[in-house]
């Protein structure tokens, strides 16, 4: 299984179900709930990290960005 690489500073989670699934892992949805933080939401509109949220997964997708730049650039877009 690709391991986790935690020194990413954003995206991480999708660089390790990208590697797993090229590595021909599959997934499932499990029925539960989570609890997540809300912050990003109170300090901005929805529509706001919608878009910013957007923006850096398709930079980092299309390899367009290194992750430290993405990591500021999600930075000032949510401040």
């Amino acid at each position: 299984l690709p391991i986790y690489q935690p020194e990413l500073p954003i995206m991480e989670e999708d660089d390790v179900l990208r590697r797993a699934r090229r590595a021909g892992y599959d997934f499932a949805m499990l029925p539960c709930k989570c609890l997540v933080s809300a912050r990003k939401y109170e300090q901005n509109t929805w529509l706001r990290v919608q878009l910013a949220n957007m923006l850096v997964y398709n930079l980092w997708s299309w390899g367009l960005a290194e992750p430290q730049a993405l990591k500021a650039l999600y930075g000032r877009l949510l401040e």
